[in-house]
């Protein structure tokens, strides 16, 4: 994708970064801030809030991740996972030759989605238990967030 920055490579899928990312990560940072209880230094929201947005991006790049890891073991190429002001995309270079191979590619990805929002979610729970009230929050944010991702 043109306009944009190399991170490297996970699992030999090349990683790029377009410029419009930076405009939702401060969006979404921004938001975060306002997101998480006032009583809560302003500091502290805004550590928490970039914090959140990273793990937020992480979380679509595992999503992005399982897409193309599964279209490489399948002997699909994969050009690269570009994250981008609408979320991720893997450029997969080409069709699966077979239906159910491209429902598998299309549908491990939500469900990795759906595994993350169910380990966000049971860390929310086990942080408000301790009483980590801003971390359960961010927690069960990027729950809802990875729910939302997977539909």
């Amino acid at each position: 994708m043109k306009s944009s920055i190399s991170l490297g490579k996970i699992f030999g899928i090349p990683l790029r970064l377009h410029y419009t990312w930076f405009i939702i990560f401060a969006l979404v940072t921004t938001s975060l801030v306002f997101y998480f209880p006032g009583d809560y230094p302003t500091v502290e929201r805004i550590a928490f809030g970039i914090l959140t947005s990273i793990l937020f991006f992480a979380s679509i790049i595992i999503h992005e991740l399982a897409h193309s890891i599964l279209a490489i073991r399948n002997g699909i190429p994969v050009k690269e996972i570009t994250l981008f002001v609408f979320g991720g995309i893997s450029q997969i270079t080409k069709e699966a030759t077979r239906p159910n191979t491209e429902l598998l590619i299309a549908v491990v990805g939500p469900l990795a989605s759906l595994a993350m929002a169910g380990i966000f979610y049971g860390l929310s729970i086990l942080l408000a238990q301790a009483e980590q009230t801003l971390i359960a929050d961010l927690m069960q944010w990027l729950a809802i967030i990875n729910i939302m991702t997977a539909c």
